[in-house]
């Protein structure tokens, strides 16, 4: 129910937090620069977290964390101007308030599921992030659009909206008793060779998944569409995701998951390949929202269980506490979301910015692709997807 609440405030935190930057003038490197300092708060308070756990309470620390998200939105949204320094800083509580929530969130969430349950733990939660993300961007997103007709300031609104959800997401935990981790020690420094490996394959998703960050919201956004195009276009590509997840859910045995896995990744270069051909076009955009969409969420949810039963077999060999693993996944997975928001930085003042966002998503899959070839005997991947 928490992580329920939590996705519903989802769209305010990610895609319409864009649009907001791009309204006052943020532009192209306001969204990128504000993701990146967002990546780089992450991994920080995924170890300042570590530090305040062997003093305070997972629960109370996970609803500060909640809190603490929906605070940043409004603070966002209520001091920020257009400059690359600004958005940088507010990036970076945005990835504080962030850090604090997913910091706490991934812990009990490896703690209170098994190897045999995370498969059906998984679906279940993409499955209600899917009923959030059909209806909350599709009336946020249109609420926006007709609120500045009316002259009613809607982000604020929104910020309000979000910030009440996250409260109560963080108070449903804080009431529970659920055990605290005993932390010693926070960096994973004796480590198997094959977690160096998934430090690398962890990179390789970042790299991903920060894409999908800003790149969508970029598309529509530079093509003059408005927040209630946004939404629709946010809204359809859940819905499709819905029916998949659904059938997903119904037909799908463990010995599926490396063909999904695999058939996302297919479905990734296919949606890049039709960003290519049609890059200016409504059709176009959400033909390659919802392809990109589908991979993205069809990649988590194929490897994240099998992530979470690595951590399991290094906690058992190697005796590293589970939280060292939880921020060391943090650390390489913003590592490689940085890379490309670091790379458009660079060479957005040398190339079309349009020409930089084509040519983003079928870059960041070819790396995943090479990435996943080199490890797919050294990670076992055979037997574990």
């Amino acid at each position: 129910m928490s992580y329920f609440l939590q996705s519903a405030a989802n769209p305010i935190l990610g895609t319409f937090m864009n649009a907001y930057i791009w309204s006052i003038d943020g532009g192209f490197t306001g969204i990128v620069n504000f993701s990146l300092g967002s990546f780089l708060g992450l991994p920080i308070t995924f170890f300042i977290n570590g530090l305040l756990l062997k003093k305070f309470y997972v629960g109370f620390l996970y609803a500060a964390g909640s809190f603490t998200l929906g605070l940043s939105v409004a603070l966002v949204i209520l001091l920020t101007r257009a400059g690359v320094v600004n958005f940088l800083i507010f990036g970076f509580i945005f990835g504080v308030g962030y850090g604090f929530y997913w910091a706490n969130r991934n812990y009990l969430t490896l703690t209170e599921t098994k190897s045999k349950n995370r498969n059906y733990f998984t679906g279940i939660n993409l499955a209600l992030e899917t009923v959030t993300s059909v209806l909350v961007p599709l009336c946020i997103g249109w609420f926006i659009y007709f609120g500045k007709i009316l002259g009613i300031d809607t982000y604020v609104v929104n910020s309000a909206v979000s910030l009440m959800f996250l409260l109560w997401a963080g108070l449903l935990v804080a009431k529970n008793n659920y055990p605290s981790p005993m932390i010693r020690k926070i960096l994973a420094f004796r480590v198997s060779t094959k977690w160096n490996w998934v430090r690398v394959y962890t990179f390789g998703i970042g790299i991903t998944d920060g894409a999908a960050n800003f790149l969508v919201s970029l598309l529509i956004l530079s093509n003059s569409w408005h927040e209630g195009i946004l939404g629709t276009v946010d809204s359809f590509s859940a819905i499709i995701l819905g029916v998949l997840f659904y059938f997903y859910g119904r037909k799908a045995k463990v010995h599926h998951q490396k063909t999904t896995y695999l058939f996302s990744l297919i479905v990734g270069i296919l949606a890049s390949i039709f960003l290519l051909i049609f890059p200016t076009t409504i059709f176009g955009v959400t033909m390659f929202a919802s392809l990109y969409y589908f991979s993205i969420a069809f990649i988590w949810l194929t490897t994240d269980p099998m992530i979470m039963d690595f951590n399991d077999g290094e906690i058992k060999k190697n005796h590293i506490e589970r939280y060292s693993l939880v921020f060391d996944r943090e650390v390489f997975l913003n590592m490689g979301r940085i890379v490309p928001a670091i790379a458009f930085i660079l060479i957005v003042n040398f190339v079309n910015p349009l020409q930089i966002l084509k040519f983003t998503p079928i870059t960041t899959y070819l790396i995943h692709i090479l990435i996943v070839i080199f490890l797919w005997r050294k990670l076992n991947f055979r037997s574990k997807l």
